[in-house]
């Protein structure tokens, strides 16, 4: 029977005995893992009460996390159960840190071959702006570069999805808006956006293919964010 005993190692089809792992090193574990489940879902609690809370207990406190921009913008996608609201708040807030976050926070998208209504959708699905003019253009600002760094022969420059931008949120409160009697027509839009490509018109199906989507499929937007985007865009326009 040589070679055929069981535990006999490095012979074919004989079997090793299976490793054996003590009680305290399985308890041990799955306390480990207990807490850490424990540590996350209180993270999620702090941070939809009051974000910064939230972050901090997660860098300074259990340390779970790198207190660097990048992790921190990471945990904010990658985490289920966040407030989008919360996330709105954290990343739309004015100080250098936030801002950081923010923009690291949407270098986590990939827009690569997206049409810019489509990418302005994905991240608008994620987080609520919230309702201040100023948050919504270092935000819309943001996104244009990261729009334009992934599709770089799009537009002449980051300029343009920017302005761009603004014009499809406010085509999309026109478009949706109950309080909205007359809505801007198909030629209408067309005539706002003429020249925003560095004086340049952007292309007439290009254009027409941003209206129709728009108008057919409503992106979802708070009152009170689609005025404050109104408000933003206004300075913009009477300075062009």
């Amino acid at each position: 029977s040589s070679g055929t005993e069981h535990g006999a190692p490095g012979l074919p089809g004989v079997c090793s005995p299976p490793a054996v792992c003590s009680g305290t090193a399985l308890d041990d574990s799955f306390e480990k893992n207990l807490n850490l489940k424990r540590a996350h879902l209180e993270a999620v609690e702090r941070f939809n009460k009051k974000p910064k809370d939230g972050v901090d207990f997660l860098t300074d406190e259990v340390k779970l996390l790198e207190k660097s921009e990048r992790s921190i913008a990471a945990w904010l996608r990658n985490t289920a159960g966040l407030d989008p609201a919360a996330i709105g708040e954290y990343i739309g807030a004015s100080k250098d840190w936030n801002k950081s976050v923010m923009g690291a926070y949407l270098e986590t998208f990939c827009f690569t071959g997206l049409e810019i209504d489509d990418g302005l959708r994905a991240v608008l699905s994620q987080f609520k702006i919230p309702g201040e003019a100023q948050v919504i253009d270092r935000i819309m600002e943001k996104f244009a570069e990261c729009y334009c760094r992934d599709n770089p022969d799009r537009f002449t420059n980051a300029a343009t999805a920017y302005v761009l931008s603004f014009s499809i949120i406010m085509l999309n409160t026109d478009a949706h808006s109950k309080n909205v009697l007359n809505r801007m027509s198909k030629e209408d839009y067309i005539k706002n956006v003429a020249g925003i490509d560095d004086g340049k018109d952007l292309d007439r199906a290009y254009v027409e293919g941003i209206y129709t989507r728009i108008t057919t499929n409503e992106i979802k937007l708070s009152a009170v964010t689609a005025a404050a985007v109104v408000a933003a865009a206004t300075p913009s326009a009477g300075g062009a």
